[in-house]
Formats: C-alpha cells, structure tokens, sequence
C-alpha cells in the first residue's frame, strides 16, 4: 500500500475518504474528490483500493501489430456529459474521433439473413413508417400492429413490468425477439422478459405517460433539422483506444491508488471506517465510496447491514465474453457497408452480436486491414473453454459473412459476473439500497449496478458519490 494511503496506525489528522473499486467509477470519484480538495482549498487524504493487478475495470485496450482492439466498452454516447465533461478535464479532448458517417447503418440477423434496422426506428418506436413497412425484417401481420399502435396504445399504470411486455403492449413481439430485445438486452445483459422497462428505458416509459402512443412521442419530440444541418455523431471513442481514458486517470492519482489490494472487512467504529486490507493491515476513513460490485459490496456490508446486503444481492450479473479478430489484410468475406449486427432471438447461435470494428472508427486496423468482434451469449460465456469459443465464432462468423480467413490477431476476454441485469424492480431496489446506505453516515453506493450501465453513467455515479463523501466529511 502507498504510503500516501497510510494505515490505520499512521494515518494523518486530515480527514480521509476511501474508495473501494478501481474501475472507471471508483477512479471518477477519486479523482473528483482530488478536484473537490484542490478547487476549495480543503485538504483531504484519499485512497482507491482496488484487488486485482491493473486499474480501469472492464474497460481494457489491446494495442498489437497495428491493431486497436477493446476487450471491453468500446465507445460512449456524448449525449450523457459524464464521459466528454471527464475527458475535457483531463485535456483529452483532441483524441477524440466519432463514428464514421458513411457507415452508421447496422443490422438484425433473422432467418439466417442480415436486414438493415429501418431508418427512423427508435427503440421500437418508428419517427417514419415507410421504411418499416418496406422491411423485410417484419412480417406483414407485425407491419399492420406496428402502423396501428397510435390508434391501439393504451397507457401502462405505475408498475414497473418487463421490457418484453412495454414493448408487446405498443408494437407486438415481432418487435421485441427481432429487435429491441436483441439491441437492449445486449447492452443489459438480460432477457427482456425478466428486464425491467422502467431501468432500461425509462424515457420511453415517461412518454408513454405523456403521450399515449410512442410512436406520436417520438415523431413531437424528435429534432428538427434543416437539410443542411450536420448530424451530431452520438458515438465517440478515443484514438488510443478507451484504456486511454483510465490510464490518464491513474496517472492523475499516482499513489491514491492501491493495486493488488483487497478490501476484506468493513466495520463502522467511532464514528469512523475501519477497513481490513488482504495482507496490508487496515485502514481507517471517515467515508466511504464503494464502487465495487454490488455482490462484493454486499460482502463487504453483510455483517454491518443484512437487509442492505440481501438487496444489493439480489442484482444479478452476467458473465461476458469477447472475441477480437484481425486481419492484416481485407479477406474475402460478405461484409456490408455499416457498424455491425445483432442477432434476433430465434436464430438460436452462439454469438448474440459482431461489431465491424474498422468500419465503426479510424485507426483501429493497419491500412487495408479488418477488425471485427464478437459477442458471446452468456451462457456460451461459462459453459465453454477458450479455445472452444474461437473455434465457435469463427464458424458462425464464416456462415453468416462468409469470414473463413485464418487471422492474423485473435484476442478474446472473459469478464465473470460482469454485467448487472436491471430486472423487473430494479429501480425500487436501487431506491432501498441507497436509503439503507444513507442511514450508514459516511458510506456511499456507485458503479454500474444502479442508474447506468454505459460508461458516462459509470462516470456520474462515481463524481456524484464523491461530491456526497467530500460533503460528508468536511462539514463535520
């Protein structure tokens, strides 16, 4: 352990706050409460503990042979200003680079067949009907509910209910197994049946509360552009890679962060936090930020709050698996012009969705090169070994783009209980959760597990706990 972080023995007066977790969460709220100190001249002794051996959680960058290839996150949304606020902070801003423009398309695989998401869909809901009907993803009885849902929507009641079942009610299944389950659910984790439509999609849930039908939602409140605006691209990522996000971070925090460090215990003594460090002794903070997962932070809380720890226990995950291939040179494969595809519920494959990495941003492949990436089902992700999983993506990969050449990088990442599914609740779960916590003066809940999954949403979580722990600890 650095000895900026100290022990409970030789710790400082000043006041402390520790976080436990050093994925980008925990790093956002360690280095908003270094930001917090600096800007109001309140000094303040931080430390990040976090167990494995590298910092920077599920977001990993393999650089090889010319290739940029990410294991985990590969970009972000720039309509949450977590991310871009951080980024600019950081002075990273000019490594910026967005989607390419010519290749937004992206597609669903049914029957074996890849069909390009109809322009104008979102979520579901159509801003343009033509392009639907003309699609040859939907059956003619799933065109007819899907053109009717203004006349026959009906407004759901308070409950939350599953994703499956909001998107049924206004369009029919067709749209939840071909499209909006294998899209949502791939981000989530889960099954649309068991997701919950308040956590995933909780503005489409305020519109249905407003507008009835979400097809007239989306068409009122759609931006209005002239033929000559530029389209805002939605997807940015950075020219390094995303890891280039996390490294900036631990260099920033230099020896605030702990590696190879386990946080066992947690005790609440005298108004302070005692930690117990795996071969390191203890230590001792007047807050605590736990960015960790909610089944390790329901470890760390069982013995100092049983009803926090069974709620935080029951956020289930998913394991994750990823496999990256590259190509040095272009192979002789069917690849349309477009971001990638996700696979409809029915086709029963290994894989759940490919990204066309070296279509989706530049400098990701050596000139004339390919990268693509595969997306492993959960269940694939526990039941097979490695080699298994190569041997299987490339098989699917060749059946459906005709992608049989031997490549010259394959780089896959296995992520255990990786992914929170916001089931059915998740919301008043959340609400429990945070509300047994408040009533533990000094400890704070943040990370992918409660509000957002994507990482801007990581990045709040951790600055909004971090401006909560800095509250708590100077004010005393």
């Amino acid at each position: 352990m650095s000895a900026s972080a100290g022990t409970g023995r030789s710790q400082s007066k000043l006041r402390t706050v520790a976080v436990i977790g050093g994925g980008i969460t925990g790093l956002a709220a360690a280095n908003r409460l270094r930001d917090l100190a600096a800007e109001l001249g309140r000094p303040l002794a931080i430390a990040l503990f976090e167990s494995s051996k590298r910092a920077g959680g599920k977001i990993a960058t393999v650089l090889r042979e010319g290739f940029v290839a990410e294991c985990g996150p590969d970009c972000f949304v720039s309509e949450k200003p977590g991310a871009t606020g951080l980024i600019d902070r950081l002075d990273l801003s000019r490594e910026l680079i967005a989607i390419k423009e010519q290749n937004r398309k992206s597609y669903i695989l049914h029957s074996n067949r890849l069909h390009e998401i109809p322009d104008g869909l979102m979520m579901g809901a159509p801003t343009r009907l033509l392009p639907v009907l003309t699609s040859r993803l939907f059956s003619t009885r799933a065109k007819v509910r899907i053109a009717l849902e203004p006349l026959l929507a009906r407004r759901g009641n308070d409950a939350d209910e599953s994703l499956a079942r909001f998107i049924a009610r206004h369009f029919g299944r067709e749209m939840v197994d071909r499209m909006v389950g294998p899209l949502i659910g791939g981000i989530f984790g889960g099954d649309p049946d068991q997701l919950s439509a308040h956590a995933t999609m909780p503005q489409m849930v305020a519109s249905e509360h407003r507008w009835r039908s979400l097809t007239l939602a989306m068409k009122a409140t759609r931006p209005r552009r002239s033929a000559t605006d530029a389209k805002p691209s939605s997807m940015l990522t950075l020219r390094g890679g995303m890891q280039t996000l996390s490294d900036a971070l631990v260099r920033r925090l230099g020896e605030v962060v702990n590696l190879g460090t386990e946080v066992t215990s947690l005790r609440r003594e005298s108004g302070r936090w005692r930690l117990s460090l795996a071969g390191a002794g203890e230590f001792l903070a007047e807050a605590v930020i736990c960015a960790s997962p909610a089944w390790v932070t329901a470890r760390l809380c069982r013995e100092i709050d049983a009803e926090l720890a069974d709620t935080l226990d029951s956020i289930h995950y998913n394991s994750v698996a990823t496999v990256n291939f590259g190509f040095a040179t272009m192979p002789a494969c069917r690849l349309p012009a477009g971001t990638g595809f996700v696979i409809a519920r029915d086709e029963r494959r290994m894989l759940k969705a490919v990204s066309f990495s070296s279509a989706k941003f530049e400098n990701r492949v050596p000139k004339g090169g390919l990268l693509v990436r595969a997306f492993i089902s959960d269940s694939a992700a526990g039941d097979y070994d490695e080699s298994d999983l190569i041997s299987h993506a490339r098989l699917e990969l060749a059946d459906i783009l005709g992608l049989a050449a031997e490549p010259t990088l394959v780089e896959i990442s296995r992520q255990a209980r990786a992914l929170p599914r916001y089931n059915v609740g998740h919301q008043e779960r959340v609400v429990f959760a945070e509300e047994r916590a408040a009533r533990l003066r000094g400890l704070f809940l943040a990370g992918a597990a409660f509000r957002g999954v994507g990482v801007p949403d990581c990045i709040s979580s951790g600055e909004a706990a971090a401006s909560e722990a800095f509250a708590c600890v100077t004010t005393k």
